[in-house]
């Protein structure tokens, strides 16, 4: 017979694992999008403030090839904000990270007591769809992340079947 407090505790680690990796992606795209946008707004404004001034005068040579430099620069980090949209991530990684929240929740709620044989079964089953649904939903994420929030995990929760010692 299956352990349920044991099999809801691998749930609650695994939809905690995936919450973290969504928010850690939604982090990731956040920071990347202050980036690009930081700097580029800000040689934008270098550029701009240092043509207004040299209209005035003749700049050096290596001023003016300072300042187009500059400008390429500006306009290469305003290109990659838009090709690589990090702000189209954030909406589906932060849906996905909710969803495995409400997911997660509903798994903690059940763990002080969980649910008798007889409705064990229709849970387990209606569950595992809904969670199905929201991985099947949710954007994918690389590698990196899941390993780092493994890493996050093991530092921060260690994962431990608080209820083992309860038979089923």
């Amino acid at each position: 017979m299956v352990n349920q407090a044991q099999v809801l505790c691998e749930w609650q680690h695994a939809l905690r694992r995936e919450q973290t990796c969504h928010l850690r992606c939604v982090a990731n795209s956040e920071s990347a999008r202050w980036r690009y946008g930081l700097w580029s707004t800000v040689l934008s404004a270098f550029v701009g403030t240092t043509i207004f001034a040299t209209l005035q005068a003749e700049p050096a040579l290596a001023a003016r090839v300072f300042v187009g430099i500059l400008s390429i620069l500006s306009a290469v980090l305003c290109a990659i904000q838009i090709y690589v949209k990090e702000s189209d991530k954030l909406d589906p990684h932060r849906a996905a990270a909710t969803e495995f929240d409400n997911l997660r929740r509903e798994v903690e709620a059940r763990l002080p007591a969980p649910p008798a044989s007889e409705e064990w079964m229709a849970f387990e089953q209606d569950f595992r769809g809904r969670w199905k649904a929201a991985t099947d939903s949710a954007p994918a994420y690389p590698q990196k992340v899941l390993d780092a929030a493994e890493e996050h995990m093991k530092r921060r929760t260690p994962f431990t079947f608080p209820y083992s010692s309860q038979s089923s």
